[in-house]
């Protein structure tokens, strides 16, 4: 129903995870919302490498900051990368679009 993985794990006391579902924003529908982004700032959120390979799915999206967040040259890299018209600041400097065909 609230469409997390199977394998998803919640922690606490039956009632503490009841509580953390039933807040929770089901990740399909969050996904749907991400659609329309364009313009992400998650500075000092405790984004990491995993958390910028999911945001490679989010096309739409045009500008992102991540600056204090454990996220590497790498990661930054591989997500620049694949979607090579999005802006990323992070604490390692600017990485600006790529027009089509650079």
């Amino acid at each position: 129903l609230q469409s997390f993985d199977d394998d998803f794990v919640v922690l606490g006391s039956r009632t503490s995870q009841y509580l953390q579902v039933g807040n929770a924003v089901p990740p399909l529908l969050g996904l749907a919302a991400s659609w329309s982004l364009v313009t992400a700032y998650l500075n000092e959120n405790g984004v990491t490498d995993a958390g910028l390979a999911k945001l490679a799915a989010v096309a739409t999206l045009r500008e992102l900051g991540v600056r204090g967040n454990p996220v590497t040259r790498e990661g930054v890299d591989r997500l620049a990368a694949a979607l090579p018209a999005y802006r990323i600041v992070w604490d390692g400097g600017t990485v600006e679009p790529k027009a089509a065909g650079q």
